[in-house]
């Protein structure tokens, strides 16, 4: 296709100059560029070009023989930061070899924009030399736009092309296909130039398609959330609205009952760290909603991430529901454990790529053998990886780089303990500090306070601006700001210094918000749902708190105090007192917990409203607790039961009251809520009527309620409900819209000399 073709096409379809493709694609590594070039001019052209293997190309990047045995061969020529007499040097120099003087078809694609007087030149140079060049198969970056126009599908399945495109990106916002902040995916679209697309990438698409439901489970910076965030992002380019949650009541919620395409986003969905407080509370909700998408998988579609020790603890949990999600085998799991070494060597070599080190350094590592021991080392990992590359400057030599990889590959932590130590003490402080609470920013004011720091507030700025962007990062939200970690793995290297009796004994003289207490029990694994937890957790950090119960039960009692008379809700009260109530069952005693039980007879007292899933969940909790007179204790849970009873109002409250323990229903509590759930059922079935025009949720949702009718005892005819999703049926379709992987490499997996290929790139004199 010539640059004229395609303008008339373009000129047909309504578009003009402005709105036709303008990809620069600097966002591309040599290695995606040749894949794209590889669709794309297969596509354009009907050809099926491979990828050459060898490490010294012979002139050829991709070749095609066809059945008559002519060999077309195309040069890759990714220059879009060089100059034309870089590109025209280069490409002289490849004309020689045997590969390109023995083809019938010689082709050259660039991403440097070429003139039409150079266009000229470099045919006329090239034809000199003997080769067979027609004056359209030299594709600049130009040609190479115009191209995509006329298939916008290559350009769909090239992710890393797109979101460089600030007209795509405006799209998904503006759309509201995009339903996290801006923040967020700015911060996605930084880091999108160093993704390279691993074997699990399409899996995930075919287990989303198959199952509607996909975990991807993995060790710390294996790249989960990466690889889930890249997922979300291709589906929103095909018409899906990503939405983002952070708990799965919240996510029923936005399950609305319409057919618009959604996938549901939850990152660490069991907790980042370690196995979150309220996960068996969330259990039997997460269960029914996975269980409902699965359902309705044509149009809804669920991607949570989790670290598998964290996957571990779950399943070992005191829940059935979590224990039922989590325990093997779980057909919609992929475990994002290894990758394969030639996406271990493009992981690397982007990362390189894009770095601040020299040409000259550049030059070294693509010739420098240490590299293939890098990429096979077992303790491979590509956080360990993007951190020491990003620590390069223009100054960082081969060696160094190469010296400080592998010293950490063989001890990961060690880079984190060489930067910590190097920190000054109010640095040191405010990163322990921040390490006791739970993994989410934390605002800048607050932490000052906390921090005891005093300093100035240009002092303070000195102080947590040195630590960005190795440590933390910044995070504004309004008008306030915020410190988060980097990555989880520093919040991981903290708490592991924190397994120190003395170190975490002084933590703990710190502490003053409840969350504190709360993350640090998190940490050293102490949590009472998870049996056996002491294979999980921090020792030392677990002895530190154990051994110190009275004085942490007196602290909760008293930092509680001013956090619940600031609580805005019931319902944030119920969650507070929830989470007292978990903590005491560990440090409390008949003593120190004698005013939380005061505290649930006062609101037993008072009639006060109580939210039906954060009351019954306090309820549950409270069963743990130590108590003085076991009879009175018993007397105040079942009230708190009966008041939450008494106001469940939805499904997802008719799903607390049915997850109880059988010590927590009576007969007068069970009268309570059969008589809300014929309510509730009568009045979801005239929304469901009213709302729903889709045949698959429609009888979803009513054999939802058919089976809750008849657990409650309810005779209800649901002939005429079902009769209407025999009217819809009619019109009701599969949206089949849903990413294409782009046609894979044909490389050989695995080898030495691909290795070497990849990292030649590097020296551009290799091209």
């Amino acid at each position: 296709m010539t640059s004229e073709t395609a303008k008339g096409y373009a000129t047909e379809c309504g578009q003009t100059r402005a709105d036709m493709a303008d990809y620069d694609f600097k966002t591309l590594s040599p290695t995606d560029f040749e894949y794209f070039v590889c669709d794309l001019i297969n596509t354009e052209f009907g050809l099926k070009l491979h990828s050459y293997p060898a490490g010294r190309d012979q002139g050829v990047d991709l070749r095609q023989v066809d059945t008559q045995d002519k060999i077309t061969v195309v040069q890759c020529k990714h220059y879009a930061g060089s100059t034309w007499s870089d590109f025209r040097k280069s490409a002289l120099k490849e004309a020689v070899k045997p590969g390109a003087r023995g083809a019938d078809r010689y082709m050259i694609a660039t991403s440097l924009p070429l003139t039409a007087l150079n266009h000229t030149k470099i045919v006329k140079e090239l034809r000199s030399l003997g080769i067979a060049l027609a004056h359209d198969d030299v594709l600049g970056a130009r040609a190479l736009n115009d191209a995509l126009m006329n298939h916008p599908e290559v350009e769909r399945r090239h992710i890393k092309l797109w979101l460089s495109s600030s007209t795509v990106v405006e799209d998904l916002i503006n759309s509201g296909r995009w339903r996290r902040t801006e923040a967020l995916l700015e911060e996605t679209l930084d880091r999108a130039r160093f993704w390279v697309e691993p074997p699990a990438y399409a899996e995930v698409f075919h287990v989303l398609r198959e199952e509607g439901v996909c975990v991807v489970a993995g060790a710390p910076g294996a790249g989960k959330t990466f690889l889930a965030e890249m997922v979300a992002l291709a589906a929103s380019r095909e018409g899906w609205e990503v939405v983002h949650v952070s708990n799965s009541i919240e996510a029923w919620d936005l399950l609305r009952k319409d057919d618009t395409p959604r996938l549901f986003y939850y990152d660490d969905f069991l907790g980042q760290a370690e196995l979150k407080i309220t996960a068996t509370e969330e259990g039997p909700h997460l269960e029914s909603f996975i269980a409902r998408v699965r359902k309705l998988k044509k149009h809804k579609r669920l991607i949570m991430t989790t670290r598998e020790q964290v996957l571990r603890q779950a399943s070992l949990a005191n829940s059935e529901s979590l224990s039922r999600v989590t325990s093997a085998p779980i057909p919609y799991l992929i475990a994002l454990s290894t990758y394969d070494v030639k996406t271990r060597a493009e992981i690397l070599f982007n990362h390189l790529y894009f770095s601040s080190l020299s040409n000259v350094d550049r030059r070294q590592l693509a010739i420098d053998n240490r590299i293939i021991s890098l990429v096979q080392h077992p303790s491979y990992n590509p956080r360990v990886v993007a951190t020491v590359a990003q620590r390069a400057t223009i100054s960082t030599s081969a060696d160094t780089l190469l010296a400080q990889l592998s010293q950490i590959l063989d001890d990961p932590h060690e880079l984190l303990k060489v930067s910590f130590q190097a920190l000054k003490a109010p640095a040191k402080e405010l990163l322990l500090t921040l390490a006791t609470f739970p993994a989410r920013p934390i605002r800048l004011e607050e932490l000052k306070k906390i921090c005891g720091q005093d300093v100035t507030s240009l002092e303070w700025k000195e102080i947590w601006q040195a630590l960005e962007p190795a440590w933390v990062r910044l995070a504004i939200s309004s008008l306030e700001k915020s410190l988060a970690f980097a990555n989880p793995g520093c919040r991981d290297f903290l708490l592991n210094l924190l397994d120190d009796i003395d170190l975490a004994g002084e933590r703990i003289d710190h502490i003053q918000r409840f969350e504190q207490i709360t993350a640090l029990t998190q940490a050293a694994g102490l949590l009472r749902g998870v049996p056996n937890s002491h294979r999980f957790q921090r020792a030392e950090l677990a002895y530190a708190l154990t051994s110190r119960r009275d004085e942490i039960a007196r602290l909760i009692g008293k930092v509680i105090q001013r956090e619940l008379s600031a609580a805005i809700t019931e319902a944030s009260s119920a969650r507070l007192l929830s989470e007292v109530a978990a903590l005491a069952a560990i440090y409390g005693s008949i003593d120190s917990t004698r005013w939380l039980w005061n505290q649930i007879s006062n609101i037993n007292s008072a009639q006060r409203f109580m939210p039906v899933i954060d009351g019954l969940s306090l309820a549950v909790r409270l069963l743990d607790v130590p108590r003085e007179d076991e009879l009175e204790a018993n007397l105040q849970i079942k009230s708190l039961v009966r008041s939450a009873v008494t106001n469940i109002a939805t499904l997802r409250d008719l799903d607390a009251y049915e997850s109880l323990p059988s010590d927590l229903h009576d007969a007068e509590i069970h009268d309570v809520a059969r008589n809300k759930a014929a309510l509730v059922i009568t009045l979801e079935l005239e929304q469901l009527i009213e709302s729903t025009t889709s045949a698959d949720m429609l009888r979803e949702a009513l054999i939802d309620l058919q089976e809750r009718a008849e657990w409650y005892g309810h005779s209800l005819s649901f002939d005429a409900y079902f009769d209407r999703v025999d009217e819809l049926e009619i019109n009701s379709g599969d949206y089949t819209n849903w990413p294409e992987k782009p046609p894979a490499s044909s490389l050989k997996r695995e080898t030495v000399a691909q290795i070497r290929h990849i990292f030649s790139r590097l020296d551009d004199s290799t091209d």
